[in-house]
């Protein structure tokens, strides 16, 4: 009687399964962590990154001056702090003032405002919060800005001796220091940094950051801020309007675009997520200065805000952008 051979699958799975298991016994197994996110409340910006605000993750933000990266961390402290969570704020250019904070809704109070003097002060704190915290309080650590800070190599050192690659160097060991430990905590370490030209790149795009290499490497998301509107009341400057991408996404789809209003006294506006969605996608009907929901209700972009404080008005805002979301 002859035999059937047996199928390269079956012989496969049979050696699959003995591998597993003798690694298993011999090294132990980690589970897969889930990733945790912190909801912003806003359907448009929680799309934008792939859930709202990564915990355990490194976010990278980098512009250009003037381009509204420190009033986008503060909006982000704020809502930290609005679900019970922790704000923590590193700022060597030490130029924040707390009034300016609670003109844009942060708590000062429930605040740890710090001016960090080295990178590596910067990571101690970081790992210090990441061992306090673990997983039980969501934080956010903000660094503003990386292009300013200095390392205790540059500090030690007088002007005009070299210390070329010392900050690349200090980020490097910094972050595959607090790499393991971030990623298991509620932790979310956000880092300002600032665009330089590179003089070696004549064609295509010769923007860079300040750092080298780790700040790029070790962000699960990098988010680049262009400036594309002054608003203006009459010859007035009263904001601007902002344009982000998302350069690099691990946690989600890269490559989305959003934009939103930064206003000079108040900060950021949050409705104008929805309203720069909802005309840049076409979802309303324009007619000069007005547009037009499917049910027929009118607004301008000045009145869009007070437009939302209406139940009936929002929640047919926010069907129309589940549902254009929904089809991504």
């Amino acid at each position: 009687m002859k035999r059937e051979p047996v199928k390269s699958n079956e012989i496969n799975n049979e050696i699959l399964e003995e591998v597993l298991t003798s690694l298993k016994k011999d090294f132990g197994f980690n589970e897969p962590p889930s990733q945790n996110w912190l909801k912003t409340g806003n359907l448009v910006f929680d799309w934008f990154t792939g859930g709202g605000i990564p915990l355990g993750k490194t976010i990278e933000v980098y512009a250009k001056e003037g381009t509204g990266k420190t009033t986008l961390s503060l909006w982000l402290i704020k809502v930290f702090q609005q679900q019970e969570g922790i704000g923590v704020y590193l700022e060597p250019e030490a130029v924040t003032e707390d009034e300016r904070m609670k003109e844009v809704g942060v708590d000062t109070e429930r605040l740890l405002h710090k001016w960090p003097d080295t990178v590596e002060e910067v990571f101690r704190i970081v790992q210090k919060t990441i061992d306090l915290v673990k997983s039980q309080i969501p934080t956010i650590v903000v660094l503003d800005s990386l292009a300013s800070t200095s390392t205790e190599e540059e500090i030690v050192k007088d002007f005009g001796e070299r210390t070329m690659g010392s900050q690349a160097r200090a980020l490097s060991l910094g972050f595959r220091k607090i790499a393991r430990k971030i990623g298991g905590s509620k932790v979310c370490f956000l880092i300002l940094n600032q665009t330089r030209t590179d003089l070696n790149i004549q064609f295509g795009d010769n923007v860079t950051t300040s750092g080298g290499a780790p700040p790029k490497f070790y962000s699960s998301i990098r988010i680049e801020l262009k400036k594309v509107e002054i608003l203006k009341h009459g010859d007035k400057p009263y904001g601007i309007t902002v344009a982000g991408f998302t350069k690099k996404n691990k946690c989600a789809p890269p490559f989305r675009r959003i934009k939103f209003d930064l206003l000079f006294k108040s900060g950021l506006d949050e409705s104008s997520f929805y309203f720069h969605f909802l005309k840049d996608r076409k979802l309303v009907d324009r007619r000069g200065i007005y547009y037009k929901l499917p049910s027929g209700a009118s607004f301008t972009r000045q009145n869009f805000c007070e437009k939302l404080r209406d139940s009936e008005f929002r929640n047919e805002v926010e069907s129309i952008i589940q549902e254009e979301l929904g089809e991504e």
